[in-house]
């Protein structure tokens, strides 16, 4: 079977992906503004690319006005984000989490999770999630 996604199948490509590619792990991004406003968002486009150097990646989309989600707009402003990994115990949280709130609200506080310092960079981690990778945006170094 042949899907031109960017055409023919263009506006199922996100249906077709997440249902061709699976499992995917989840993750919970946390990001800060310049302001200092935490955002915290899931992404189910989100692995391990490499070990040497470690790199992860995850995929922020857009807004439907094709204009950047806060993610994206806090990451391309500080360079520094945390992938937290979600596991079952924090799985409801993580689903409020992406409501659409407006900017600079914390979504951490809307879904009932607790912010926890960070070591390396300045957005926290998340305190209930099993693990979480304090990243600083590749290419930048």
């Amino acid at each position: 079977m042949e899907l031109d996604l960017e055409n023919q199948f263009a506006d199922r490509a996100y249906p077709l992906l997440v249902s061709l590619v699976a499992p995917r792990p989840i993750a919970l991004v946390t990001s800060i503004s310049l302001d200092g406003k935490v955002n915290a968002a899931p992404f189910s486009f989100f692995n391990v690319l490499g070990a040497e150097p470690p790199i992860v990646a995850f995929a922020p989309g857009n807004r439907d006005d094709g204009t950047p989600k806060d993610t994206a707009l806090n990451v391309r402003a500080t360079h520094e984000f945390v992938v937290n990994l979600v596991d079952e115990g924090i799985a409801e949280a993580t689903n409020k989490c992406a409501a659409s709130l407006p900017y600079g609200e914390n979504e951490l506080e809307h879904a009932g999770l607790h912010a926890a310092p960070s070591l390396l960079v300045k957005p926290p981690r998340i305190a209930e999630a099993p693990a979480s990778l304090e990243c600083v945006e590749w290419g930048t170094l």
